[in-house]
């Protein structure tokens, strides 16, 4: 009778680590596959800042009113987005996984 009832707590607990793990697994992989997404935007958005910084180096955007006002707000978000993804590298960093 007791072996019996520890066979079947045992079975249950085993199943129940079976499930557990199944389900660690999957959003171990949809973490891996965002974290792959995170950093194909952070290499695209490098690029397009160095593409700005390139472009604005003869600063003939400052002088012309629309477009200057445009490529400001451009250049603004792209500094803001850049303290974000810097943060995002540092805490990556730390938490030894450190891909970059």
């Amino acid at each position: 009778m007791i072996y019996t009832l520890l066979i079947i707590v045992i079975i249950a607990l085993c199943y129940i680590i079976y499930n557990l793990l199944n389900k660690v697994e999957i959003h171990e992989e949809r973490i891996l596959r965002k974290t792959e997404d995170i950093e194909l935007l952070l290499s695209r958005f490098q690029e397009i800042s160095n593409k700005m910084k390139e472009i604005d180096n003869k600063k003939i955007f400052e002088s012309d009113d629309e477009v200057g006002v445009t490529f400001e707000m451009l250049k603004n978000l792209i500094q803001d987005n850049e303290f974000l993804l810097d943060y995002y590298i540092k805490e990556d960093d730390r938490d030894g996984s450190g891909s970059r």
